[in-house]
């Protein structure tokens, strides 16, 4: 949660569609969640930062494509982060 905080909220116009894919990257395979927890996370974390706010359909799909297509390894952040 404090990992997602910190990252930048997407912005229509301004690549908020490519932002929003890496916060769910970085909740699904860098921190290996699962996919529902991801989706809370960024329901509750990351879409208030949004402009304008996803809905829970979209991050629904922005979630199940980090997961199906993200080439960032399970766990690579948690390892990262851990081992700081």
């Amino acid at each position: 949660a404090k990992y997602l905080a910190k990252m930048p909220g997407g912005i229509q116009g301004s690549g908020g569609s490519t932002t929003t894919f890496r916060a769910a990257v970085a909740m699904v395979r860098g921190f290996g969640l699962e996919p529902d927890d991801a989706l809370r996370l960024l329901v509750e974390i990351h879409n208030p930062t949004c402009a304008p706010a996803w809905s829970e359909r979209e991050l629904t799909h922005k979630v199940k494509q980090a997961y199906q297509r993200a080439r960032v390894p399970f766990g690579a952040i948690a390892d990262r982060v851990g081992a700081a």
